[in-house]
């Protein structure tokens, strides 16, 4: 039966089954939500289930480089401000993926933590006037950014 909603087919009896493709460049963890309907059924809790799998980039692919966007290779917020840094990979088989998160596999460090600090997924945040820098790694991958804090306003 086709679903018109999301163009999606939908088996009518057990087992259960569709089919989705994940864009060649996403990694990280995906959920997937599912609600059913009873046919004949007009009241009553439509069945629900929700499943979280981790996707990874295939074991042969590589991590060849890390970039962040160019307007954050240095940047220059105000006291008080957070900025969320995304981090790309550019891999082996020629894709290029967002690893901004701990899950795949990017960690985090400021150089000097009195002018700012940074949480696992990148997101740092300016605690007093000054210049610092963020270390970013994946793997034996590195790149760092320049952190110019400035005064509060």
């Amino acid at each position: 039966m086709d679903d018109p909603a999301n163009n999606s087919e939908v088996d009518v009896l057990p087992p259960y089954t569709w089919t989705f493709q994940v864009p060649p460049n996403y990694v990280g963890p995906l959920t997937i939500s599912a609600i059913g309907r009873v046919l004949g059924q007009k009241t009553g809790a439509a069945p629900e289930a929700e499943v979280t799998i981790q996707v990874l980039v295939p074991a042969n692919v590589t991590l060849q480089a890390l970039r962040v966007r160019e307007d954050q290779r240095r940047i220059h917020p105000a006291v008080g401000e957070k900025r969320k840094l995304y981090v790309y990979g550019q891999f082996s088989d020629g894709v290029e993926r967002l690893v901004s998160s701990t899950n795949s596999g990017t960690q985090y460090e400021v150089v000097n933590p009195s002018i700012a600090s940074v949480d696992t997924e990148g997101l740092i945040t300016v605690l007093a006037p000054g210049t610092t820098a963020v270390k970013i790694k994946n793997g034996d991958k590195q790149l760092q950014i320049e952190v110019k804090a400035r005064p509060a306003q």
